[in-house]
């Protein structure tokens, strides 16, 4: 199982302390600064078991921290560079978890975050309908009537881009 951010790190939580414990997991680190903390109340409503709620387990500073709990219970930690990888072992950039992320050291993998685009490459890439480059780009135009007949989209003038980003 692979969690992304706050959002889903809880999930690596309850892998731990349930029945899914044996299932590997990694943890990714986009951004450090969003942690998911919340007061030490909602722990009755998470439906872990009671020992979850320690230090080696969701409890952060008297509350409960979800990027925390994923930190603490993966099996493996990436972030999205070798960079930031080491820039969150620092008390400068660690927002309070490079203790753990230190701790943890040996299982944390900076991995660039990206396209690679000589595999991704619109000049080459084997997918697309019509190959094209910059000088080349108003072919695009046969591609995007396949995106829109492929997922039943009004075929009109409208933008049709995509995003990778956080949610």
């Amino acid at each position: 199982v692979h969690a992304h951010d706050w959002q889903a790190a809880l999930t690596i939580a309850y892998m731990r302390f349930g029945p899914a414990r044996d299932v590997p997991s990694v943890m990714t680190v986009h951004n450090l600064a969003f942690q998911g903390r919340f007061p030490a109340g909602i722990f009755g409503g998470l439906g872990l078991a009671g020992e979850a709620m320690t230090v080696d387990g969701v409890e952060y500073y008297g509350g409960v921290g979800y990027l925390k709990a994923g930190l603490q219970s993966a099996w493996a930690i990436t972030t999205v560079s070798p960079t930031y990888a080491d820039e969150i072992r620092t008390p400068e950039h660690g927002m309070g978890l490079d203790g753990l992320i230190n701790m943890r050291a040996p299982d944390l993998y900076g991995i660039v975050n990206g396209i690679d685009d000589e595999v991704w490459n619109p000049a080459t890439d084997r997918i697309l309908v019509q190959n094209m480059i910059r000088q080349t780009f108003k072919k695009r135009v046969q591609n995007r009537a396949v995106i829109e007949e492929r997922f039943d989209l009004v075929a009109d003038d409208s933008p049709l881009f995509c995003v990778v980003s956080r949610l």
